[in-house]
């Protein structure tokens, strides 16, 4: 029985490479050239007397597992209740942000020597009457992977830049205080991004110098030139921006200086141990 298992592995990633090899070849339109990806993932049955039903569902798990990974998976236990999560998630984030469900918090920036609070972190928080308190690495993977992210990242921006006007008009003049907003990869590679960010500033009134955004270091090499050259469209709009996690991927100080970054936050991993 293990032999048979086996041989149906064998020749179900022998047909998933011919798969990926026909689809390597770039597809021609007029004058372009487009080039198709795709993500596959495969379930395997041994006894005809499975529920055909069911081996497509767990095959429609893996392949969602395939999308995240890059790489040819093939269903295991465990898989299918993952992705049911991971569907629900999709299904209930999509509600809450249409209906206003979520929350931004504000985390305290504080000067270590005066101890003066100079700006705060806004980190998007989600309670779901279902779901209950669902965790914003858990969230935001699900909102990359189902493009809810940029919906996502535009309310961010502004929740954020409306928060501190608000601010501001309660206590009579613009507070010494900014705001740090994350961008995600997909975010930061958006050629729309700088003008996301500029129809906040204008319609909000806050001031672009107490706007800080936050790009993790993976996030410029998907693809550099256009990283670039939206980080210096948002340099030119007067915001500042910020690398973080800097030492988890593969920059070094000479690639820094291509780019506008105000700030370096070095991952904690280099610091913790420091008494």
């Amino acid at each position: 029985r293990q032999a048979d298992a086996q041989r149906v592995q064998c020749l179900a990633l022998h047909i998933v490479q011919r798969v990926k090899e026909a689809l390597s070849v770039p597809v021609r339109l007029s004058n372009l050239q487009i080039r198709v990806d795709c993500a596959i993932g495969c379930a395997l049955s041994a006894s005809v007397r499975d529920d055909p039903d069911d081996v497509v569902r767990k095959a429609q798990a893996a392949v969602k597992i395939a999308k995240r990974s890059g790489k040819v998976e093939i269903y295991r236990n465990g898989v299918l209740k993952e992705a049911q999560r991971r569907f629900s998630i999709e299904s209930r984030l999509r509600d809450a942000l249409a209906h206003g469900h979520l929350t931004l918090a504000f985390q305290p920036l504080i000067h270590l020597q005066t101890g003066e609070v100079t700006g705060f972190q806004a980190l998007a928080l989600w309670d779901d009457p279902d779901l209950g308190k669902v965790p914003p690495v858990e969230f935001i993977a699900v909102a990359e992977e189902s493009g809810l992210i940029t919906s996502l990242g535009r309310w961010a921006a502004y929740e954020a830049a409306q928060t501190l006007s608000r601010w501001d008009a309660k206590f009579g003049q613009p507070l010494p205080v900014g705001v740090n907003v994350n961008l995600s990869p997909i975010q930061l590679h958006n050629p729309a991004l700088p003008s996301l960010v500029h129809e906040v500033l204008i319609t909000t009134g806050l001031s672009p110098a107490r706007l800080e955004l936050e790009i993790t270091e993976s996030a410029l090499f998907k693809d550099y030139q256009r990283a670039l050259d939206n980080l210096r469209r948002l340099k030119a709009l007067g915001v500042r921006i910020a690398m973080d996690d800097f030492g988890t991927g593969f920059s070094s100080l000479s690639t820094l200086q291509s780019f506008p970054f105000d700030k370096i936050k070095i991952d904690k991993s280099f610091v913790e141990n420091i008494h």
